[in-house]
């Protein structure tokens, strides 16, 4: 296994061979590490990268170049200087990105980026003076808020994915109108203006996480239903298919033949019901679920998942991984 941390990890992004992770906790290695942490390729937590924040970090995203790492939550300090709720910092030093202001007044639960294009959404109205209700644009390289980008959701925004040839923002909440028309918990947005597209999916609610095939093609959401949707937004308002758990489905991540969900499910539900315990699989052509399953304890279980060319990584509420000890974090090799 991997170093652990001592608490909660929300949040994760692969930058290289580095895992970035966010949550809440004090150690990560065994090392002091406030509430965020990277791990080495080798497992081990990089000593070097030790940014320090005052509370718990909800979400995390990348620039382009891999330079900066944004963080978004509810703290209001970082490195002991003044930094509300969503900050950028060095990728290598965790020093703050000088010049970089972005303060917001309420939680900041999603970011994602699209070349020099940061967003940003949770429950906030305001990001630094200018009015930015629930989601934002903002220049990733200085952290300004482009007032032209205004879908205004009536709710807050959980999750936020870019498609990859950066035409398309999925915003999954709980809100049901976006940009003045009616999206219930999930909207696919123009990611210049914020303006609604025509696709309307036909389920829907509060949404709790999105996800979108390497190509872009294919979407998946998570809802309190206990359902996970696809849909090809390109194509039919009508979901591919759903797949139902015994309980919500709070981080998906996807590689190009398989869906990986995690939650505080226990059960994937069918004919017949599969034990699953906070984990699962099944597969992007048709929700068929996979042989893939591990164990994990504590009642939350995965709050975040990651999906890179040599592992599944996993953070969450968990204290043991199969029966032995892993806290807040894991990676499993030979299933993506």
């Amino acid at each position: 296994m991997t170093d652990d941390v001592n608490g909660i990890v929300f949040a994760s992004v692969q930058v290289g061979d580095r895992t970035f992770v966010g949550g809440e906790f004090t150690t990560a290695g065994g090392q002091p590490h406030l509430n965020a942490a990277a791990i080495a390729a080798d497992g081990t937590v990089d000593p070097t990268w030790a940014p320090e924040l005052n509370d718990r970090v909800y979400s995390l995203a990348a620039s382009q170049d891999g330079s900066m790492i944004y963080l978004g939550g509810e703290f209001t300090t970082v490195n002991g200087a003044s930094r509300a709720r969503l900050v950028a910092v060095d990728a290598v030093t965790g020093d703050l990105v000088r010049g970089w202001r972005a303060n917001a007044p309420a939680e900041v639960s999603a970011l994602a980026v699209s070349g020099d294009r940061l967003y940003a959404g949770g429950l906030f109205r305001r990001i630094d003076g200018a009015a930015a209700p629930r989601l934002a644009a903002l220049t990733a390289s200085t952290g300004e808020v482009d007032n032209t980008f205004a879908p205004r959701p009536d709710g807050k925004v959980n999750s936020l994915v870019v498609s990859p040839d950066g035409q398309r923002l999925y915003a999954g909440g709980r809100f049901t109108t976006v940009a003045g028309v009616s999206r219930p918990g999930i909207a696919e947005l123009d990611p210049t203006s914020g303006a609604a597209t025509s696709f309307a999916p036909e389920g829907g609610g509060t949404v709790r996480a999105v996800a979108l095939t390497p190509d872009g093609s294919r979407l998946f959401f998570s809802t309190l239903s206990n359902l996970t949707w696809a849909y090809d937004p390109a194509q039919s308002n009508t979901p591919r298919y759903t797949v139902k758990t015994g309980g919500d489905v709070q981080a998906i991540a996807v590689s190009a033949t398989e869906v990986y969900v995690g939650g505080h499910f226990g059960q994937i539900i069918g004919q017949p019901h599969l034990d699953r315990p906070r984990l699962a699989s099944f597969q992007v052509s048709d929700g068929t679920p996979t042989d893939f399953r591990v164990e994990l304890d504590s009642f939350f279980g995965v709050w975040t998942l990651t999906v890179t060319p040599q592992y599944l990584v996993v953070g969450g509420a968990f204290e043991n991984v199969n029966g032995q000890p892993q806290q807040g974090f894991a990676r499993f090799s030979g299933t993506v």
